[in-house]
């Protein structure tokens, strides 16, 4: 592109710049040229664009080359043509109210972020709370962290999901004491640990009720985890045994998600 603005030194007018705009051009457009293409129907339009317009398409090139920069990993095609496909085809009051619903859904994911922190930071002690449904809670963040890096998910879901197993992992010194093993150590390196929990949920029913809630809870989570994950594999398609795994465990998740409150309304 020819960006650089030139000045007439003698009347102080500038001469047009030359931007080749590309911009909504999708990967569907586009098709290889070889030795099989007898002719090539190419249509050029000059006209002329607003400034506005032409800064708004510049920093939209700029930026993608400042993402790799910054973040080592470039957007591809594909992710750029979704988001100009869903500016062209949708309708714009539709658009506009997606947008809007998903500002609110942020708003209210940092509220829940923040309310969650306000409870874990002031909470004296433990009884009344299912102790296992944090851990229950650092295992599906960290699933649902690996299947949006699988899928290869935008990275304002990646900061999301990273945040919160976060805000799960800062919750376990708050259920759990660690007491180093004296003399005792891994390859004679590392110290060892044991952990248990805190006084408060120790000496109450809460440890007792839990730990049945999570039994019966466990009976019937694995035969539903088999049959979800043998409709999976009998019925879609999976581009690897890692990503069926992942899959099978997410959507479980996903769809039975609501099961992981059991062991607290069991202990209400």
């Amino acid at each position: 592109y020819y960006l650089d603005v030139d000045f007439d030194p003698y009347t102080g007018k500038y001469y047009p710049v030359l931007y080749l705009n590309d911009y909504w051009n999708l990967l569907a457009d586009y098709y290889p040229i070889n030795n099989t293409l007898d002719k090539l129907n190419l249509t050029l339009t000059i006209a002329p664009i607003q400034l506005w317009k032409w800064q708004m398409y510049i920093s939209q090139n700029l930026r993608q080359s400042w993402y790799g920069n910054l973040l080592g990993d470039e957007e591809n095609d594909e992710d750029q043509d979704t988001i100009k496909r869903a500016l062209v085809e949708t309708n714009p009051y539709l658009l506009a109210m997606t947008m809007i619903v998903s500002l609110v859904h942020t708003v209210f994911e940092l509220l829940a972020f923040k309310n969650d922190i306000q409870f874990w930071r002031t909470r004296k002690s433990l009884e009344g709370l299912s102790v296992r449904s944090v851990f229950f809670n650092i295992f599906q963040s960290f699933i649902v962290l690996l299947y949006v890096f699988d899928n290869e998910t935008n990275t304002m879901v990646r900061v999301s999901v990273f945040i919160g197993i976060l805000i799960e992992l800062w919750k376990v010194p708050k259920v759990l004491n660690f007491q180093r093993l004296p003399n005792e150590t891994w390859f004679g390196i590392i110290p060892k640990y044991k952990y248990v929990y805190k006084q408060s949920y120790q000496d109450t029913a809460t440890s007792n009720y839990d730990q049945i809630a999570f039994k019966y809870l466990s009976w019937l989570l694995f035969p539903c985890v088999l049959g979800y994950a043998c409709y999976l594999l009998m019925y879609h398609e999976q581009k690897s045994w890692y990503s069926f795994c992942l899959s099978t465990i997410y959507g479980f998740l996903l769809t039975f998600g609501f099961i992981m409150m059991t062991p607290q309304l069991f202990i209400n």
